[in-house]
């Protein structure tokens, strides 16, 4: 299930493969579980996860005679990675290091968005027009949507920083930014979001809970 703030979403594996090359050692929880004594991981899972094995590493491989590598030679890092990319449902750990790493790459993003802003915009304006693009962009998830691996790749981050970049050229008025916001979930492969505000959906739009 999901803990607070670690959404457990689906990931087929070219998606798991994306967001385990983006995981940092920054990312991993406190709480990583260590491998189990009898774990081990073969040639194939890792190079499912992007990892060379050392010639060590390959050595021991040949040595033990079943090709494959104590778990607890690998760093925490790869050994995250190989749990992410593998078969099956990732554990509450895995769900936190992709959701780490998302919410990373995400607030990397605002961080440049907010140094490029015209100058006399001042922090507030630049946070308002972000979450806005947020809003008009990504889809409307019961978790947070930063912290979901799925629309964490530079694509969606683009797309978030043209329809920010429009709002703010629109005076703030997140609405000067809907058709370019609607156009762009087009083309990320999106469901079509509303495109004319009721009552209070302009104040949903600008300043988003």
């Amino acid at each position: 299930g999901e803990s607070a703030g670690v959404p457990s979403v689906p990931g087929d594996a070219e998606a798991r493969r994306r967001i385990a090359d983006r995981v940092t050692e920054a990312d991993l929880p406190s709480a990583t579980p260590p491998p189990a004594e009898d774990e081990t991981v073969g040639l194939g899972e890792l190079e499912a996860a992007g990892i060379t094995p050392s010639v060590g590493q390959r050595t021991e491989m040949t040595l033990r005679g079943d090709d494959r590598l104590p778990a607890s030679a690998l760093t925490p890092l790869d050994l995250t990675r190989v749990r992410m990319t593998g078969p099956g449902t990732w554990t509450a750990a895995s769900e936190e290091a992709a959701a780490n790493a998302a919410r990373r790459l995400w607030a990397r993003a605002y961080a440049g968005f907010a140094d490029a802003v015209p100058e006399g915009t001042d922090e507030a304006e630049a946070s308002r027009a972000w979450s806005a693009a947020v809003v008009l962009v990504l889809p409307a998830e019961p978790h947070d949507v930063l912290a979901d691996s799925r629309y964490a790749g530079e694509d969606f981050r683009d797309a978030v920083r043209r329809v920010a970049d429009r709002v703010l050229a629109g005076g703030g008025d997140a609405w000067s930014a809907a058709g370019p916001a609607d156009t762009l979930r087009r083309e990320l492969g999106l469901l079509p979001r509303w495109t004319t505000p009721g009552p209070d959906a302009r104040t949903t739009a600008e300043d988003p809970a």
